[in-house]
């Protein structure tokens, strides 16, 4: 596709009852230089919080949705690409969603923008997110618990690598996404980028998309407050049970939504295309590409479908977290700095009853 449009992917999963959109961005640059600030933790916040006015939390209400996880695509690999980082956000939607995926899509659109609107108009918010994120890594890095000796190895090795230009003084904390700068403009960069949908890659999963051979998937129930019309789970607890009857009341399912302007691209995600997929050589996976409709497009920039969305409050209780402190509850001084040269590896807890190997690494 030309650089900058958007596009659209449809791939039959291999795993059944699949539902879902994957909403990916390539942000043009690396974030590898920029280790020391995190810019995406930023936005990796707002668009997986949970919270009342979270889109997760919105797609929940409307029952379109149960999952929602947000950040950089790939751990970090998707940097080696010639778009620089890529930027996901993937949505878990139920069967009434995937009818309604470009609907559950512009909630996306429109949290982001909501959230570039409330940083606009109150920029200090933007520091003082990186700060909570930043007091967040540090008690996961005061208060790390024990690693197997060849995974810490294997991350410290890898963190090593001259593409991330960390100095070695700084490998555990990175390894803990400990921030040593505070977060800088790239950080409302990348939410304004998700708050645009003329450059996002869309990748529509859906079982529906599979081979008519393939066997049906097992049928939702609607307005269930356990499964939210999740297919396959009350098979699976009947399955378990061994009592073949469903683990809920019945309910009656609820009446189609009315047609709107998502409707006519809700058979995108919901029937096999008629026109032949192409093949993945290596696992075998049928997809369909095309671009994205330029009305769709249009529609998500313009939509104001849901309303009540905003950024999270701030988190009260990291602010007030104890300090690591030292013999007589005096707070510990800060270590020092390792000897030139490398990073040091010291015990963290005596041998075992058996008297073999260190217990953890710290």
């Amino acid at each position: 596709f030309p650089g900058g449009a958007s596009a659209r992917a449809r791939v039959a999963p291999i795993r059944k009852d699949t539902h879902e959109v994957r909403l990916l961005w390539p942000l043009g640059y690396s974030l590898r230089p920029l280790w020391r600030s995190a810019p995406a933790e930023v936005a990796t916040h707002f668009l997986g919080h949970e919270g009342p006015k979270s889109a997760l939390a919105a797609l929940r209400r409307a029952g379109l949705a149960t999952e929602l996880t947000a950040g950089v695509a790939g751990d970090g690999v998707s940097d080696s690409l010639s778009c620089g980082a890529l930027f996901a956000v993937t949505i878990e939607l139920t069967a009434l969603g995937a009818a309604r995926w470009a609907c559950a899509a512009a909630c996306v659109f429109e949290y982001a923008r909501a959230c570039v609107a409330a940083l606009d108009a109150e920029p200090a918010r933007v520091g003082a997110v990186g700060a909570e994120l930043a007091a967040v890594a540090e008690l996961g890095f005061d208060y790390a618990g024990e690693d197997e000796a060849d995974e810490l190895v294997e991350e410290l090795a890898k963190l090593m690598l001259p593409m991330y230009g960390i100095p070695r003084a700084s490998l555990l904390r990175a390894r803990h996404e400990c921030r040593e700068e505070a977060v800088g403009p790239e950080a409302l960069a990348v939410l304004k980028a998700v708050a645009d949908p003329g450059a996002c890659r869309v990748e529509l999963l859906d079982s529906a998309l599979a081979a008519d051979d393939a066997a049906e998937p097992a049928a939702p129930c609607p307005g269930c407050p356990r499964c939210s019309g999740r297919a396959g789970f009350h098979a699976a607890l009947d399955a378990l049970a061994k009592k073949g009857r469903r683990s809920c009341a019945p309910v009656d399912a609820p009446p189609p939504p009315p047609p709107d302007a998502w409707t006519p691209y809700g058979a995108l995600a919901t029937a096999r295309p008629a026109e032949p997929p192409a093949t993945e050589p290596r696992f075998g996976t049928e997809y369909w590409a095309s671009p994205v409709p330029a009305p769709l497009v249009d529609l998500w920039r313009t939509s104001r479908a849901w309303p009540g969305l905003g950024v999270p409050a701030a988190n009260p209780v990291v602010g007030s977290a104890p300090a690591l402190a030292g013999a007589g509850g005096a707070p510990r001084a800060p270590p020092p700095p390792p000897p030139k040269g490398g990073v040091v590896l010291k015990k963290t807890r005596p041998p075992g009853p058996r008297g073999g190997g260190f217990g953890g690494w710290g």
